[in-house]
């Protein structure tokens, strides 16, 4: 009987185990910028996943998603979905709608935040940056 115990709590109390985690924790991943490489005239496009990575189910409502390009916010979510356990939410632009218009050569920053109205347990995995370079 002990050795099932033992082999009950490892199978089942290891995956929320990572790290020492325990909590909600938000977390930016796969981000997509189209065009890979792009010229003056053409439509950018950044999507990304916001991954539950924590061991709680995060209620719909309680974070936002929101993407800049030189500081001006191109894109902004707070009507979030519920993420249970590993789940992830896509945020892009639908088709036929872009985020930017490349206007100009020179360099483009992104930045993609993911806010919380709860304490994150990683909140350093809630936000990426970037700069795309326009030639």
């Amino acid at each position: 009987m002990k050795q099932f115990f033992i082999l009950f709590y490892i199978v089942c109390a290891t995956p929320f185990m990572i790290h020492g985690q325990t909590g909600m924790d938000l977390k930016i991943t796969d981000v997509i910028i189209k065009p890979a490489n792009p010229s003056v005239g053409d439509a950018l496009v950044i999507s990304y996943k916001v991954v539950n990575a924590g061991n709680l189910i995060i209620p719909g409502g309680t974070y936002s998603a929101s993407l800049t390009i030189n500081k001006e916010i191109v894109s902004f979510d707070d009507d979030t979905e519920t993420l249970t356990i590993g789940q992830s939410a896509i945020y892009s632009k639908v088709e036929g709608t872009y985020h930017k218009l490349i206007d100009k050569k020179g360099a483009y920053h992104w930045e993609i935040k993911v806010k919380t109205k709860f304490k994150d347990v990683t909140p350093e995995n809630n936000t990426q940056k970037g700069t795309i370079l326009v030639q």
